[in-house]
């Protein structure tokens, strides 16, 4: 073996080790999160620990086709790489068919509810395309968001909009604008920021009690209390919230935005011009 495998061999030993300890260790020790269990812990350390084992792996390949003396060594060593190419192979699939995959959510079905064929929203890097195509007159609500309730120089506006679950369409204002919001998924924010704290149970509640009052002087203080510059009732609010606490938007407040669907209404503070 040369020298400069040599000089190296100790660093890749680190490697391996390192990648063992971030293995095994969450076994044994990890952040008890809200779940109680090693979940995230294992998330955050395995993706280093790949990484570590994955170039320790390529020197590993060229160790053992370097010392190809005997046949037996020689065997090895090609085993070994044939060994690591098809698994090489098989882990690469997985991007192409993972995407594909999670693609055909928001691409559509293939047939109509007759079972003819019809046409799929194309594969796409734009993530609004497909609300842009199932759901225009919200993209149009979102895009005149982005293109009026900023002010350059100035902080961005709070935007009022429904809350619930996670891995749900709650919170798609914030999320497709940038624009900040009262609350988002409280069960992610009870995730980080611990179970004992009170703001996620607190907020949402809020804004329950915000979209559901009949009375817009009830709730009024809520509104300044978070600094909201626009209310967002759209399809998600009217299913969480029903219809009733929403008339007082209409008659009290002015529309700054409507469509077919949605509605933004502008808030501002008593007293504040």
């Amino acid at each position: 073996m040369s020298d400069s495998r040599h000089g190296t061999l100790p660093f890749v030993l680190l490697l391996i080790l390192t990648g063992l300890l971030l293995t095994l260790g969450p076994e044994f020790v990890y952040l008890r999160d809200n779940f109680g269990v090693r979940l995230n812990t294992t998330f955050k350390f395995y993706y280093q620990a790949w990484v570590m084992f994955g170039v320790a792996a390529v020197f590993a390949l060229d160790y053992l086709l370097s010392m190809r003396r005997t046949p037996a060594e020689r065997l090895a060593g090609g085993a070994a790489t044939v060994a690591y190419v098809t698994l090489l192979a098989v882990a690469l699939l997985f991007p192409f068919y993972a995407v594909q995959s999670r693609a055909l959510e928001y691409r559509g079905p293939a047939r109509d509810a007759a079972g003819q064929p019809q046409e799929r929203q194309p594969a796409t890097l734009d993530g609004l395309a497909a609300l842009r195509r199932f759901n225009p007159s919200e993209y149009e609500a979102l895009m005149w968001l982005l293109d009026n309730a900023v002010t350059p120089g100035q902080p961005p506006p709070v935007v009022l909009e429904a809350v619930g679950g996670q891995y749900s369409a709650f919170g798609r204002v914030a999320a497709n604008t940038g624009l900040p919001t009262v609350l988002g998924w409280p069960g992610h924010e009870w995730q980080w920021r611990g179970s004992d704290h009170p703001e996620p149970g607190r907020r949402e509640a809020m804004v329950e009690q915000i979209y559901t009052a009949t009375d817009l002087g009830v709730v009024g203080f809520l509104l300044d209390e978070f600094n909201v510059a626009y209310i967002y009732v759209g399809d998600q609010e009217s299913e969480a919230y029903g219809l009733a606490g929403l008339e007082k938007f209409r008659e009290q407040l002015e529309v700054a935005f409507t469509n077919d669907r949605v509605t933004i209404y502008r808030w501002q503070p008593a007293g504040s011009g």
